[in-house]
């Protein structure tokens, strides 16, 4: 009699090779529908988006005067281009918290009970931080423009494209929004005790160099990029380093609490309390007694 097939089980840890692959389509296929709706959503605001996301561009050009120039279409297709690209960078951002959750249920077969409990935390955390590091890319934009800018000279204007310009603001958008994962990466790392805080702290000059070279790999060439990317990096390091300490103090705690060796009995006492080695004391005395000798 053949043995009856397997039932396929996503949350179970026995998955085979394919099944495997099975799940992981399914993931990346509910992130592309969840991406590609979100795009077709935000076409419709696509105008308000280009006007949102040049502002920075503006602003700096107004503080430098007419050397500045203005942005322009070069191609005929550039401005229909632009807004798609627009459309998809927003459903990217806006989907982001489900696309960390869909990654992260991906990989949650494997964990503990106890640690599958962290999922929304996390998922809520790295959405976050996500987040912050597009809207921190997005404000430093405007230094960073009016910085470029002022290269311009009397013989030399600025003649920016629109889709150079947004395409290098949304690399820093983005780049920033994965750059700011860090902490929750090295926590994971000290959570499997792969590293330590004190390791981390000994490390700096080594992550110092790690992190340049980390950016410099990034589609961004020129040096004021690599300036931006590597010191909100490094300063999430540090920051890294300071939450395993306080994560990990109550854990060294526990753990010194249970090596602790239990307190010796007090003297004249026992597991089976004091009063049966009173009578074992009194017995080695007087000798053994009968069983109604004993009080009730």
């Amino acid at each position: 009699m053949s043995r009856p097939a397997a039932q396929h089980n996503p949350g179970s840890r026995d998955l085979t090779f394919w099944e495997h692959l099975d799940e992981l389509r399914g993931v990346l296929v509910r992130c592309a529908v969840v991406v590609l709706t979100l795009m077709a959503l935000c076409f419709v605001f696509a105008s308000t988006l280009q006007e949102l996301l040049i502002r920075p561009f503006a602003q700096a050009a107004a503080r430098v005067g007419p050397s500045a120039g203005q942005l322009a279409l070069l191609s005929p297709t550039e401005g229909f281009l632009v807004r798609m690209k627009l459309a998809l960078f927003t459903g990217l951002l806006l989907g982001s918290p489900y696309l960390f959750l869909q990654v992260w249920g991906f990989v949650s077969p494997g964990l503990h009970a106890r640690e599958k409990r962290l999922v929304l935390p996390v998922v809520g955390v790295a959405s976050t931080l996500f987040l912050a590091g597009a809207a921190f890319g997005y404000f430093v934009m405007g230094v960073a423009t009016e910085f470029l800018l002022r290269f311009s000279t009397p013989d030399i204007g600025n003649q920016w494209s629109l889709s150079s310009y947004l395409t290098f603001l949304t690399q820093i958008m983005l780049g920033l929004g994965l750059v700011f994962q860090l902490p929750l990466v090295l926590l994971f790392l000290m959570r499997l005790g792969l590293v330590t805080p004190a390791q981390l702290a000994g490390w700096r000059r080594h992550a110092v160099v790690a992190i340049l070279v980390a950016v410099a790999l990034l589609p961004m060439q020129d040096p004021l990029s690599l300036v931006m990317m590597s010191a909100p990096l490094y300063l999430l390091y540090e920051a890294s380093i300071l939450a395993g300490r306080l994560l990990g103090r109550p854990q060294r705690e526990s753990a010194a609490a249970a090596d602790r060796p239990p307190d010796p009995p007090a003297a004249g006492t026992s597991a089976a309390g004091p009063r049966v080695v009173g009578r074992a004391a009194r017995e080695d005395r007087e000798g053994p007694r009968s069983r109604g000798d004993y009080p009730d």
